[in-house]
């Protein structure tokens, strides 16, 4: 018998690894990696499980300023790994 995680998780598109979470009027609170997902204990809340460490972007935002922020957001990992 299949899983509802595993129901869930055919149901995302391909190369899908990250879920966004948003609260009930649409704002971004934070992402949750689907390979976290996978192996996070049941009883855990997505609050608990998800990074609220996401890169914002607004629709009038300048493409350099994007891509500046990425460029910042590679380093910052770079760092910690």
């Amino acid at each position: 018998m299949e899983t509802l995680l595993q129901q869930c998780l055919d149901e995302l598109p391909d190369h899908t690894d990250l879920v966004f979470v948003v609260d009930r009027e649409q704002r971004l609170l934070g992402a949750l990696a689907i390979s976290k997902l996978i192996v996070t204990d049941l009883e855990v809340t997505v609050s608990a499980a998800m990074s609220t460490e996401v890169m914002k972007l607004r629709p009038d935002d300048r493409a350099q300023e994007a891509a500046q922020a990425f460029d910042d957001l590679e380093a910052v990992h770079a760092r910690h790994h």
